[in-house]
């Protein structure tokens, strides 16, 4: 929209309006040595952009051809396409294994882990999980993108580690009835299901943990933060009620929005697409204050790890908004409080099962 300002949001990847040194990448041609299935990062320097690549040729043409079974014939060949295919096959996985799984393991150590992970998609992240040794249970209600994840692990020699489930995240519980995990975590996906979907897998993902387990929400945009980087791409339309947002849309600066969610099913389309999530949601899936609970948040793991990056980006816009909700809200935790929830909270030992939300 015209006049609207927006600076310095990171995007999906972490990668836009970062400077050179986040993540210690320095956007020249660089390989991430072999983990312990063998596999190799290639940076390419592509017209002053570096391209990730995660797999050879011949395994991009088998990722390729799987991913091509959820699209429209040809769409792959379009700009668009090629876009989503680097994204889906590289660079989330690239991403994950890079910025989430380091900050994990120093709450949860991996190796030998029960995990369970509700989204999967692609299953860019269910092998990064099981990478270090963790078995892995991946839950996605779309049984699509299991062709693509099945054929990854495959590559990557994880396939025994790994094992894929079609199912609604509002079904964990019944799914796994006599199981207890060490971690639960959404990638990428509670801000994709419906307020009624969202309490429940909450509320059964709490129950299921063992005794000092973490549930991990990350990759979320935060319905706090005053830009929406991920649906609409407006400033503050987080913050709005599902019926002003669904009438503004025809306004939004994303194409084609207020067609998508035209119908009589534009409110549950606006949640596929992607509403913001709070602290809020937590605490009435708990039923109680999630605060005490909170073991890490992603973003000060970085800010440790990163100072130049913390002091950067502490001088942006963002930045002074992040120090205006930590000075009005000074008792959350600062993960609650950053444009993307990347949080871990640990399950205390003496916990009982949470109520179920109606």
């Amino acid at each position: 929209m015209a006049g609207q300002r927006r600076v310095a949001c990171s995007d999906l990847f972490g990668q836009q309006s970062h400077p050179a040194s986040w993540a210690g990448i320095d956007r020249s041609p660089y390989v991430v040595p072999a983990r312990d299935v063998g596999t190799t990062v290639s940076f390419v320097v592509t017209e002053g952009q570096s391209v990730i690549s995660m797999f050879d040729d011949a395994e991009s043409a088998r990722l390729l051809a799987a991913l091509g079974t959820r699209y429209s014939s040809g769409f792959l060949d379009t700009d668009e396409g090629r876009r989503i295919a680097r994204a889906e096959i590289h660079e989330r996985q690239y991403w994950f294994r890079e910025r989430y799984v380091p900050w994990i393991q120093t709450v949860l150590p991996l190796a030998g882990a029960r995990v369970l992970e509700v989204g999967s998609g692609n299953g860019s992240t269910s092998v990064c999980l099981a990478e270090p040794g963790a078995s892995v249970d991946s839950v996605d209600m779309e049984d699509d993108g299991t062709v693509v994840a099945i054929q990854r692990a495959e590559i990557m020699g994880l396939r025994d580690r790994v094992r894929f489930h079609q199912a609604n995240a509002t079904e964990i519980a019944e799914l796994f009835q006599t199981v207890q995990f060490d971690l639960i975590i959404y990638p990428a996906s509670v801000e994709h299901m419906t307020f009624v979907e969202r309490m429940a897998t909450l509320s059964s993902a709490w129950s299921m943990l063992e005794p000092g387990g973490v549930l991990s929400i990350i990759d979320t945009p935060n319905r706090l933060w005053y830009f929406d980087d991920h649906t609409s791409f407006d400033n503050f339309f987080h913050w709005l009620p599902d019926d002003v947002a669904l009438a503004y849309a025809r306004y939004s600066t994303r194409p084609g929005l207020a067609a998508d969610l035209e119908g009589p099913n534009g409110r549950e389309q606006l949640a596929r697409l992607g509403r913001g999530v709070s602290y809020h949601d937590l605490m009435i899936a708990f039923g109680e204050d999630p605060t005490p609970f909170y073991a890490s948040g992603e973003w000060d793991y970085r800010r440790e790890l990163d100072p130049d990056w913390a002091t950067w980006w502490s001088e942006t816009d963002d930045g002074k908004y992040y120090a205006l909700l930590r000075a009005i809200c000074p008792q959350l935790p600062s993960g609650f409080l950053e444009p993307e929830l990347a949080v871990c909270l640990r399950k205390p030992v003496d916990t009982v099962a949470p109520p179920n939300p109606r």
